[in-house]
């Protein structure tokens, strides 16, 4: 649960640490206040502070954002994962955990915040597309204000593609166009989505790269890109991922340490600086674990178009 709290600085603490001042106004010990400043979750005049020296003055707003119980911290991320650099194009191989974006209770732990330990930058990346949670891959971020405003503008358009590799179950067809529009499920819990009718248009391309006897891998390509498009489609068509905790049946879903969802490739046209340029990232282990266990063999490099 995300919590928050807000308060007016006293006149008793005018000239106080940031620290000590959270730590005296939440009845939190200093380690905790500590914890919160450097996860990103200390705002002063709405502002993001995270020094925790930072001088207080009174009648100055102080907000506090923290999750309870605390957010699971990610390994820092390795040289392996910075996939492509170039004119403030940068592309990284996320982990699956972590979040593409902050948060106002988090900045630590997500792929901007960790992106700028990786490269040791005074600036923080931004992305420009954001993957699931749950979903590993190449996520595109950008380093300058100039890179950010012309790659959000080629997003934008339909040149740019996107090929995921998932696991599913059951044997669809060899190649199969998915057209199924996306909405919030009735019922469903919070975010979660449907087939529904009047929802937004969704359309999926499905390949099938490799089958076992009872799961495939394929290569998935998001047409439109609403939120847990692939993941929903594919369900709702009764070849769910595996490892997938929202969409997939429980006996689906323990088939896999994590949902089986991988950003592989992207192709990008010109038209932003970095461009235009083929982007891969390799499949990660818990999923080539899968593979082997399934009798699949990892795929070498992109499938032949359907």
């Amino acid at each position: 649960m995300i919590r928050n709290a807000r308060h007016e600085v006293p006149q008793q603490l005018d000239g106080e640490r940031l620290d000590r001042a959270a730590a005296a106004l939440q009845g939190w010990s200093r380690g905790e206040a500590r914890r919160c400043i450097e996860r990103g979750g200390a705002y002063v005049d709405r502002k993001r502070v995270r020094t925790a020296s930072r001088k207080l003055r009174p009648g100055q707003r102080l907000e506090l954002w923290w999750a309870d119980p605390p957010d699971h911290q990610p390994p820092p991320l390795s040289p392996e994962d910075l996939v492509y650099r170039r004119a403030g194009l940068l592309a990284l191989n996320k982990p699956a955990g972590v979040h593409c974006q902050a948060a106002r209770h988090r900045l630590v732990g997500t792929l901007p915040s960790m992106a700028q330990v990786l490269l040791d930058t005074a600036e923080l990346p931004e992305p420009i597309h954001r993957l699931d949670r749950h979903c590993s891959g190449l996520v595109v971020l950008g380093e300058t204000r100039r890179a950010r405003r012309e790659l959000s503008a080629l997003w934008r358009g339909e040149a740019v593609r996107k090929r995921y590799l998932s696991i599913v179950a059951g044997q669809p067809p060899d190649s199969v166009l998915i057209d199924a529009p996306i909405g919030l499920e009735p019922g469903g819990a919070s975010g979660q989505r449907g087939v529904v009718a009047g929802g937004q248009a969704a359309r999926s391309s499905l390949q099938v790269l490799a089958r076992s006897e009872h799961a495939c891998l394929v290569q998935l390509e998001p047409i439109t890109g609403r939120t847990h498009q692939l993941r929903v489609h594919t369900a709702h068509m009764g070849w769910p991922m595996l490892g997938d905790p929202w969409y997939a049946p429980a006996q689906i879903t323990a088939l896999a340490p994590r949902l089986c969802l991988h950003a592989w490739q992207l192709s990008l046209p010109a038209g932003a600086p970095g461009t235009p340029c083929e982007l891969e990232a390799a499949a990660p282990p818990a999923m080539l674990e899968v593979l082997a266990a399934l009798g699949i063999s990892p795929p070498a490099g992109p499938a032949s178009p359907a």
